[in-house]
């Protein structure tokens, strides 16, 4: 009984968390979405140098 309260308590709060995360992410990246538009290309330039290490 107890494990399943607490399994639907945790998916909801992993629900709720990756919710908040996505909108937080979207209005943090929309006003820096030009200067990370800039920064892409090295930093994933970057990130296939290190994959490839």
């Amino acid at each position: 009984m107890r494990l399943k309260f607490l399994a639907r308590y945790r998916a909801r709060f992993f629900g709720f968390l990756g919710f908040f995360g996505v909108v937080i992410s979207a209005v943090v990246g929309l006003p820096g979405m030009f200067e990370v538009e800039e920064a892409l290309p090295e930093q994933v330039l970057n990130a296939g140098i290190l994959g490839s290490e």
